[in-house]
This record gives structure tokens, C-alpha cells and sequence, in this order.
């Protein structure tokens, strides 16, 4: 028997779950690695990282697929290449879709920092307009559906377009955004 495929089974089992694990920090700590991240050698490093949460009733509640994800430890965390954050909502809303070109997960998994052309994307559903949130860098604590950032953001949807700096997101059901000041005060109308 070949015992490759289960150790690289068991390896990317470990390294999917770290992610819940990782390193607490406030909702909107500044950027950059946690000190020592650059210089420690990673304990595991996983490519293709793909990891499904479920929710009480039995259905996908999230989704993490990463390009590549490198677990340092408890207090350091996990680092992430290109992470892309499915947010499933029920069967009717269509699901929140997050990408960045890297991320972190706090050692507890409480905290998710994104970090680098940062892509909230909703698409239309019923009843639901498509909606485009576009930043540098935004936290996430998943458990609770919630994103923040006090960075500038640009928010996209059938309605118009909204320059703000800084905002809070609930992404569960229903779905709220609290922009927490507008960047020149200005609306356009219709940007989609």
C-alpha cells in the first residue's frame, strides 16, 4: 500500500483545520505579519486548500479554498495565498463571495485578515440586488457573518456607487452595511 496519498490526506486535513485555530487580534489591528511570522519556517504548508464548514442544519454554512496556506503555530497562525470565502445564506439568498490576494487566520480561527485587492461580491438573487464592496484590507470574523475595515471602500450596486472610509458588514440574513463615513460625499447613480 502507497502511503503518499494519506499522508498528503492527513497533511492537508491539519493544515484546513488550523485555519479555525489561529491567533486573536482586534477586528481592525493594523497590517503586516504578526512579528516573527516573516522569519519562522512554516510547520505545515498546504496547496490547494479546501475547507467546508456546516452549519446546525447539516448544510454548507462556508467555504475556504486558498492557493496555499502555511500553518506556523498557535500564536502565529496561518497564513493564506489568494483566499476565496464562500458565505452560504439558505437556499433561496445567494451566497457572499470574498476573495483577497492574501490573508491570515488568528491562531483561535476568531479572526481573518485580508489583505490586497479585497472582493466582497453578492450576486442578484431573489428579491436581491448584485452588490460589489472593493477595499485593501478587511477583517472577518467568521462565526459571526461580520466584516469590517477602516480602510477606503467602494461599494458597488444596481442602485449606485458609494466612496466611504471605513465600514462594518453583517453578512448573514438579513444582510447590513454600516459605512462609517463617506469619502467626498458623493453618490453616483447606477454604476453596474
Amino acid at each position: 500500500m502507497n502511503p503518499g496519498p494519506i499522508l498528503l490526506a492527513l497533511l492537508l486535513t491539519v493544515a484546513a483545520l488550523t485555519w479555525w485555530l489561529a491567533y486573536r487580534e482586534p477586528a481592525d489591528a493594523p497590517g503586516g505579519q504578526p512579528n516573527g511570522q516573516q522569519d519562522r519556517a512554516a510547520e505545515v504548508i498546504a496547496r490547494g486548500t479546501w475547507l467546508t464548514t456546516m452549519g446546525p442544519g447539516g448544510l454548507p454554512a462556508r467555504t475556504l479554498r486558498a492557493t496555499e496556506a502555511k500553518f506556523f503555530d498557535h500564536e502565529l497562525g496561518t497564513e493564506l495565498q489568494q483566499p476565496h470565502f464562500t458565505i452560504y445564506r439558505g437556499d433561496d439568498d445567494p451566497p457572499w463571495e470574498i476573495r483577497a490576494q492574501r490573508g491570515w487566520i488568528s491562531g483561535d480561527g476568531e479572526v481573518i485578515r485580508l489583505e490586497g485587492e479585497v472582493v466582497v461580491e453578492r450576486p442578484e438573487g431573489e428579491g436581491k440586488t448584485a452588490m460589489r464592496l472593493l477595499t485593501e484590507r478587511l477583517n472577518l470574523r467568521p462565526d459571526e457573518n461580520f466584516a469590517a475595515t477602516r480602510m477606503p471602500v467602494t461599494l458597488l450596486s444596481d442602485n449606485g456607487r458609494v466612496d466611504a472610509v471605513g465600514k462594518q458588514a453583517w453578512l448573514g440574513e438579513p444582510s447590513r452595511f454600516k459605512l462609517l463615513s463617506r469619502a467626498r460625499g458623493h453618490y453616483v447613480p447606477n454604476p453596474l
